[in-house]
């Protein structure tokens, strides 16, 4: 299947303010990564603009910011990496990492439990090993591309809320259970009890809660 058929590149599914709240990142800073996080069609208020492949991209900046790699390092190493192996979207390819300084790219195809540690810059090709980015990577599934297919969220605490453009219609849902995290915003918002909801949807007081927390925090 190539890209022009493929939903995780062609269907807009999320607002700015979506993937902010998924990933914990301010809109404003979104609005910085524009060039690098890809959009289907233009952005209106409220209506969906980003990707799939888009809110990887933004998941993968996000590690990198996270692990203290300027975004002046980042745009150029991505350029570079473009230019030199031809992919189109190396930021999420699965050879990508980041050593806190550097951008990197594992070059060739090596497996093993000690790829991640087998990594080059893609400036100097000093060997480099990065806690921050290896574990923000472990929240993604790869397919058989090389690209994203599932991302789990780094904001929450207690419970896996998970994204798959094939499912919820790409929305934000509960790993245990696949019940949309918006079915069970709606009905807590709505005024019914906590641990009601939870028991109905076979969920913890506490998956309610984390939920409870991010998106208070998104709205504040």
């Amino acid at each position: 299947m190539g890209n022009d058929a493929d939903v995780r590149f062609t269907v807009p599914l999320y607002t700015v303010r979506q993937v902010g709240q998924f990933l914990q990142v301010p809109p404003s800073t979104l609005a910085d990564w524009r060039p690098l996080v890809q959009r289907a069609g233009a952005l209106r208020r409220g209506n969906p603009g980003v990707t799939f492949i888009g809110l990887a991209e933004a998941h993968v900046l996000a590690a990198f910011r996270r692990a203290g790699v300027s975004m002046q390092r980042i745009r150029p190493a991505i350029a570079v990496l473009q230019d030199s192996t031809g992919l189109e979207h190396a930021l999420v390819a699965r050879r990508l990492f980041t050593d806190g300084v550097e951008v990197l790219y594992r070059w060739g195809n090596e497996e093993g439990p000690d790829v991640i540690g087998r990594l080059v810059t893609v400036r100097n090709g000093q060997q480099v090993f990065t806690d921050v980015v290896r574990d923000y990577l472990r929240l993604i599934t790869w397919g058989d591309d090389g690209f994203p297919t599932v991302l789990r969220s780094p904001a929450y605490r207690h419970t896996e809320v998970l994204v798959d453009p094939r499912r919820s219609f790409g929305q934000p849902f509960f790993g245990a259970t696949g019940v949309k995290v918006e079915d069970v915003l709606q009905r807590i918002w709505a005024g019914e009890d906590v641990d009601t909801v939870a028991a109905d949807y076979g969920l913890t007081r506490a998956d309610v809660e984390d939920a409870l927390r991010v998106a208070s925090r998104a709205a504040s």
